[in-house]
């Protein structure tokens, strides 16, 4: 993956890289009104890296639901595609589970809200296809944490995935 190395993304700050994947890499960075993002961003050198990531920003686009990772934002700059989420800053369930073992209450209630999203996506015939803890974000709030999925860049319609075998 090549390194996205200016300091802008069209109204977007760059920070610094949150992290590296193999199509693309996840910035921190502050909008015009100075709150915080993350922006995913993808080089267009790579045709079919493109339309995979085309294809999460449409699929996340009509999934609206308190449990997805929403878009708010996207577009492209020179050679660079991105989209922007919100920076859920208490991080993923895979660094959460690393400081130790979960309580069967919050296994619990994290398991309830991912199964919210999960149904929510298979009644809108998408299949997400990489469900594992880097991709489920965890916001500490007053009740206890909200679960979000993100990283649709797997993500197939229930017609498409229907030919894959297991």
């Amino acid at each position: 993956m090549l390194e996205f190395e200016e300091s802008t993304l069209n109204r977007y700050a760059i920070q610094r890289r949150l992290a590296r994947g193999g199509m693309s890499n996840i910035y921190l960075a502050h909008d015009e009104q100075q709150h915080t993002v993350a922006i995913k961003v993808v080089n267009s050198g790579n045709t079919d890296f493109v339309e995979r990531f085309r294809h999460e920003v449409a699929a996340l686009k009509a999934l609206k639901h308190k449990h997805i990772l929403p878009v708010l934002d996207h577009g492209e700059h020179g050679s660079w595609h991105y989209y922007v989420m919100p920076y859920i800053k208490n991080g993923t369930l895979r660094e959460r589970i690393a400081r130790g073992p979960l309580t069967q209450e919050e296994a619990g209630k994290i398991l309830a809200q991912l199964a919210s999203a999960l149904q929510f996506t298979h009644d809108h015939g998408i299949l997400h296809r990489d469900i594992k803890p880097s991709n489920i974000l965890l916001k500490d709030e007053d009740n206890g944490q909200h679960v979000y999925l993100a990283d649709f860049g797997l993500a197939k319609g229930v017609e498409e995935a229907s030919d894959l075998t297991l």
